[in-house]
């Protein structure tokens, strides 16, 4: 069965201090295609990385995850135990959602391990320490103001019992992760929509900045 899926095609060579993004929409024949052209990319993401200066490494890896490591991952089914490396190919839980997307982009990281912790172990082993918060009794619109008005643009938020990414697209904001509730997948949604996000009675967020991970990338 062909499915048609819309992807973001990395191209990273060169000194721009952004990198340049082009659509590509084209036909995946099967799930062996899928992640052939999934694992292209991710060993394109990891070479071009270590071309980049410390510098340019932030603003091209959060380009990398939100136009493209995701498109893969949209619609792969959730499953509390899922732990699936392969994007549409089994299934995948909250935790491991969040670790395998970063393991994939090259950071150093205990994917198998981190996936299984709360959700306060994996976001102070990967985000920025200054800017870890915690908003406590059911203060969604704090914890939203917070991240607005912060300067970074993805940022893992911890829930109840549950963990994702929200993503800054302009003046829009995004909760990315795998769902536990209908539709139980990998799902995008504006974070006003995620019932998980709004209706946590605890959440803990902190800015995934790569600028932590630079130096470590380009000299692996």
């Amino acid at each position: 069965m062909k499915v048609a899926i819309g992807l973001y095609l990395i191209i990273g060579i060169g000194c721009q201090s952004q990198p340049t993004t082009v659509k590509s929409n084209f036909t995946v024949e099967n799930d062996t295609n899928l992640q052939k052209n999934y694992t292209a990319l991710c060993e394109r993401i990891v070479k071009t990385t270590k071309k980049k200066s410390l510098e340019q490494i932030p603003s091209f890896l959060e380009c990398c995850l939100r136009d493209s490591v995701f498109a893969y991952w949209y619609d792969t089914p959730w499953d509390f135990y899922g732990t699936s490396e392969e994007p549409k190919k089994g299934k995948i839980a909250c935790g491991y959602f969040v670790t395998t997307t970063l393991k994939h982009l090259g950071l150093n990281i205990d994917r198998v391990y981190l996936a299984q912790q709360a959700s306060s172990v994996l976001i102070k082993e990967v985000c920025d320490a200054n800017s870890i918060k915690v908003f406590s009794n059911s203060h969604y619109a704090n914890m939203k103001k917070y991240v607005k008005e912060h300067e970074g643009k993805i940022f893992i938020a911890g829930l109840d019992n549950h963990v994702g990414f929200i993503v800054k697209e302009g003046d829009e904001m995004f909760f990315i992760h795998s769902s536990g509730i209908p539709p139980h997948k990998v799902v995008k949604e504006k974070v006003d929509d995620a019932s998980l996000l709004v209706y946590s009675k605890y959440h803990m967020v902190g800015h995934l900045d790569f600028k932590n991970w630079a130096r470590g990338l380009k000299n692996s």
